[in-house]
This record gives structure tokens, C-alpha cells and sequence, in this order.
């Protein structure tokens, strides 16, 4: 059994689920998709998935590439994230 074998339910690449979208939304906007640790095909992470740590770690990816203002969009669960993301970060994102 895989050790975090929640990763496997759930679509397995966002970035390749909405690449229809955003090749749309490229001519006229930077995109920037971000999957959260043990999701998709990310990297693995002993840290607890919770929803602090989620939003700490994307947070600190848009702070990597140099994003300082940004409009934040979610799918499924990850709008939930948002949620929280928008409210530990308000002064970022321009909208969610």
C-alpha cells in the first residue's frame, strides 16, 4: 500500500487535466499551476496534509517564482484551500 495512498484518488495531474484552460487563458495571462505536495505529480512530504501546511507550501512556490500579486483559482477541494489561502494572504491576491 502506498504511504500516502490518498494521492491516487482524485484527478492525477491538475496541470494536465486543465491544460485546455490554461492554453485559453496563456495569450493573455501568466499561468502558473501550482499542485500541492503528494498530489498529482509532485514531490512527496512527510508533513501532515493539513490545511495550513497546504497553503504555507504554495504560498511559498508563488514566492519562489517571484509572484507577488496574483488571481488565485481552485478546483474541488483546492477551492476550499483558497478560502484559507485568501485569508492568510489578502494582500496578494487580487482575486480567488
Amino acid at each position: 500500500m502506498a504511504k500516502n495512498n490518498w494521492r491516487y484518488q482524485g484527478t492525477a495531474s491538475p496541470v494536465l487535466d486543465f491544460k485546455l484552460l490554461i492554453d485559453e487563458l496563456t495569450p493573455d495571462y501568466n499561468v502558473v499551476a501550482v499542485e500541492p505536495l503528494v498530489y498529482g505529480l509532485s514531490d512527496e512530504t512527510d508533513k501532515e496534509r493539513t490545511t495550513e501546511n497546504i497553503i504555507n507550501e504554495v504560498h511559498e512556490a508563488v514566492q519562489q517564482l517571484g509572484i507577488d500579486r496574483y488571481i488565485l483559482m481552485g478546483h474541488s477541494i483546492t477551492g476550499l484551500y483558497g478560502v484559507s489561502y485568501v485569508k492568510a494572504y489578502p494582500y496578494e491576491v487580487l482575486a480567488f
